[in-house]
């Protein structure tokens, strides 16, 4: 009874963890080095670019895949919009964090030759498209861009 008991303890502590570790990229703090190293197996990459524009910085890391995911953080330091470039598609679970459920539960529209709308609500608008080696996407938050701020900013 001891030892199941202690196996119980254990588990709830791991279940406890788990929201730690799907902590959200959108909408929250900007990834240190560290949690980009085990959240997106990246790195934060070596002489990003910092926005000149005061309404927001970015933040850049590169997966060992070599997929750049630029992060745009606002000045209240929270996370307003993600975008993604390269050979395989970053894991959209832990970039999009809480917001994750709404691009599963939305149907994916395609338009020959366009962006597909993957989410597109007041909540949160996600596209993304390309073909195999060639991926790019963006999302953002739309009631978190900052004043003056407009989505083609978004690269």
């Amino acid at each position: 009874m001891n030892t199941r008991s202690g196996y119980i303890k254990r588990l709830g502590v791991v279940l406890l963890a788990v929201p730690c570790l799907a902590h959200a990229v959108l909408g929250g703090a900007p990834t240190s080095a560290s949690t980009a190293q085990s959240k997106f197996k990246a790195s934060v990459k070596a002489g990003a670019s910092v926005s000149s524009n005061a309404a927001f910085t970015v933040n850049t890391l590169e997966t060992s895949q070599g997929t750049t995911i630029t992060e745009y953080i606002g000045t209240d330091g929270n996370v307003f919009a993600v975008s993604w470039q390269g050979p395989q598609l970053p894991d959209l679970n832990a970039l999009l964090g809480s917001y994750f459920p709404q691009l599963v539960s939305n149907n994916t529209t395609r338009h020959a030759g366009h962006t597909p709308n993957l989410v597109n609500n007041s909540d949160l608008v996600v596209q993304s498209g390309g073909r195999p080696l060639a991926y790019r996407g963006r999302a953002w938050v739309p009631a978190m861009l900052p004043a003056g701020v407009t989505t083609d900013q978004i690269q």
